[in-house]
């Protein structure tokens, strides 16, 4: 398996140090490319033991001096001190444990210093996340869960989020713990990896159901997001999944089910200067279609606020086969009161995409609108 090493510390992948390119060091910013120098053959020598080799200069990593002193990549056999363990801490993370003294390799100072095998225990410091190196073949090997949270923390822990992949065949795969019982804290955007082995064509994927292992009540758990970006990738390229709006999940209504592969109408909308309040103050979604019935979706924020400034994308669920020409016209509905106790709720800007498997095409956009009790819907016509 080839792959790159990002620590946790900075986000910055790790590299052969310059001038000489000898030592490692946690220094190099995706923006500014990553290539060879970034690159290492993981070489199973079993007991989920592993040999790094440089893809740069063939070389392998090693313990320098026992481990007391920093990484460097000049060996050409793996014997104790080229051998290092591969810890998994779930989510694609992991710790690399140096065989010759029992201990974990650290970006030390922060990412600041070389790389060395030193530590008793796994902190930010020690923790990398590795980014396989795939084929690219067309395959899905892996997804990526982009999660924006609400106001509500996913606890970590024993409460963690599940994933159950149904292909077109009626079989599924299940993978606990995507998270890693890592917390998701309120307000931020953290990331899930979910690698398929074997591999699986994007077609063959039905629906991904995610599951909260959590109790809610006073003294458990429930979790608020806001939206939820699933992402495929190869070794050439990466392509949409599926994208979720606002969901609560609870110890009554723990699971997630996200449809792969139908048409889906993504919406994507910006709050100005007054907030969506959420409660009993929240917003539907109506699809005008030139043929068959009015679509309604009902408090497309799940009740969760939407603060100023604030953008949100939702996923509304279409019937099989339907295209950008079936669409006539959306309407928003606020249902807010107004007044001085009331809501007014404020939208700068609407983007709507119709997704299908054969991509993405805008076909609704929309400026400024102010809602408030005496006027509540907005009629967008397809673009």
């Amino acid at each position: 398996m080839n792959g790159r090493l990002q620590a946790i510390v900075n986000g910055y992948f790790v590299s052969l140090a310059p001038p000489a390119r000898l030592n490692l060091s946690a220094s190099r910013a995706e923006s500014a490319g990553l290539g060879p120098d970034q690159t290492f053959e993981f070489i199973d020598l079993g007991g989920h033991r592993v040999a790094l080799r440089s893809a740069a200069t063939g070389k392998l990593v090693c313990a320098q001096d026992a481990g007391t002193a920093p990484l460097v990549c000049d060996r050409d056999e793996a014997r104790e001190w080229e051998t290092f363990e591969l810890v998994d801490l779930g989510n694609s993370e992991y710790a690399l444990r140096a065989l010759v003294n029992n201990k974990y390799v650290c970006a030390e100072n922060a990412g600041w210093d070389l790389l060395i095998a030193n530590r008793d225990a796994v902190g930010s410091w020690e923790t990398f996340r590795l980014v396989r190196l795939y084929e690219p073949d067309g395959l899905v090997h892996e997804l990526e869960f982009v999660v924006q949270m609400g106001s509500d923390d996913l606890r970590g822990g024993r409460d963690n989020i599940d994933l159950l992949l149904t292909t077109s065949d009626g079989s599924s795969r299940h993978y606990p713990n995507i998270n890693g019982g890592q917390t998701w804290a309120p307000g931020t955007w953290p990331r899930a990896y979910v690698v398929l082995d074997p591999p699986v064509a994007p077609e063959a994927i039905a629906q991904l159901t995610l599951t909260a292992t959590v109790t809610g009540g006073i003294d458990g758990d429930n979790i608020d997001i806001h939206a939820i970006t699933v992402t495929a990738r190869d070794g050439a390229r990466s392509w949409p999944v599926a994208t979720v709006g606002a969901v609560r999940l609870t110890g009554t209504s723990r699971s997630l089910t996200i449809p792969v592969g139908h048409p889906t109408l993504l919406l994507k909308i910006a709050t100005e200067d007054d907030d969506l309040r959420g409660g009993n103050d929240n917003l539907d979604v109506i699809v005008r279609r030139r043929v068959g019935a009015d679509l309604t979706f009902h408090n497309v924020n799940a009740g969760q606020r939407w603060a100023d400034g604030s953008i949100h994308e939702l996923s509304l669920d279409l019937p099989d086969g339907t295209t950008a020409e079936d669409l006539r016209e959306i309407v928003l509905r606020a249902r807010v009161s107004g007044g001085w106790n009331g809501d007014n709720w404020t939208m700068d800007w609407l983007q709507g995409r119709l997704r299908t498997r054969q991509g993405d095409e805008l076909i609704y956009q929309h400026g400024y609108q102010r809602f408030r009790g005496s006027s509540r819907e907005l009629v967008i016509a397809r673009s």
